[in-house]
């Protein structure tokens, strides 16, 4: 419990810094590698974007990113806002065909449900695995999720606010 109000936490303290330093975000297409070794190719920003675990979520919507996401699980009720995207099925059983119809051009998920990364790299629509161990890995997701979003810049300024603190 102490461990997710200190993520909460962090994520907050991100996004107030975000709002002050007022960055425009700069996106480089590229090839990333997920937490299971991955190649995923981003040719441009993601503008619909589909998260189907809840701290996924908040990571998106604590970097101004909510306004990208098209759907969420069933179980994404965090902050106010998740729970008025779309749902795409709940934790263990996303649906591919509801992810699939909001047309994601970025898929954001924890790599549990196996199907789910297969069907969805068969069908071309970039799909990223987050699988943070411990605290570092949770920040490198952090980083990884500003790389692919091309908030990076706002990211890494806000970083360096947070080191100067």
């Amino acid at each position: 419990m102490k461990l997710t109000s200190f993520i909460t936490g962090i994520i907050s303290l991100i996004l107030v810094v975000f709002g002050v330093t007022g960055c425009q975000p700069v996106f480089q297409p590229g090839t990333l590698t997920d937490d299971l070794g991955r190649q995923v190719t981003i040719e441009a920003p993601p503008q619909r974007i589909v998260s189907h675990v809840p701290g996924i979520t908040e990571i998106l919507f604590a970097l101004g990113l909510g306004g990208r996401v098209a759907g969420v699980s069933d179980f994404c009720n965090y902050p106010e806002e998740a729970k008025l995207k779309e749902k795409v099925g709940g934790y263990f059983d996303p649906s591919v065909e509801k992810i699939v119809a909001l047309e994601p051009d970025l898929v954001l998920t924890d790599g549990y449900v196996d199907y789910l990364m297969i069907q969805l790299e068969q069908l071309g629509i970039p799909c990223i695995v987050l699988q943070p161990q411990d605290i570092d890995g949770i920040l490198k997701n952090i980083e990884l999720v500003g790389r692919a979003t091309g908030v990076e810049r706002k990211l890494r300024k806000s970083w360096q606010t947070l080191k100067c603190a």
